[in-house]
């Protein structure tokens, strides 16, 4: 529904790619370890689908398959990856997709017990734990 409460010059798609274009931008400048915060869940395998096609819809309407082919030419680089909008949807609070974990950052998902804290060590590995 992100859409609906924002007016832009762009067709949805224009956005994406002028999205796709800044991160591209960032993660290459960007120094190891790098923790990527987004709005929109970068990978399909994220959302939890509940069969209504509608609802299904809404939820991944505004992500793009794009950030996350994007995100993985750059795993070397990442840490983490930290995605919002889907809220409870999301399948898990944290996923590990090629070796990067995806934290689900609502603390409303079903399976929440607090905060996510992510550590990163000097060597760019990356610890998830909860506060409660």
């Amino acid at each position: 529904m992100d859409c609906a409460y924002i007016k832009i010059p762009f067709r949805y798609k224009e956005l994406a790619l002028i999205n796709q274009d800044m991160l591209k931008e960032q993660l290459s400048r960007a120094k190891p370890p790098v923790v990527t915060v987004l709005h929109h869940a970068p990978q399909r395998g994220l959302l939890h689908y509940t069969g209504d096609p509608e609802r299904d819809f809404l939820r991944a309407y505004d992500g793009s398959e794009g950030l996350g082919r994007l995100l993985m030419r750059y795993r070397d680089k990442l840490a983490a990856v930290v995605y919002g909008h889907l809220h409870e949807y999301s399948r898990s609070r944290v996923a590990v997709i090629e070796g990067i974990p995806h934290v689900n950052a609502y603390p409303v998902h079903r399976d929440a017990t607090g905060l996510a804290v992510i550590e990163v060590s000097n060597t760019g590995e990356a610890r998830i734990f909860f506060i409660s």
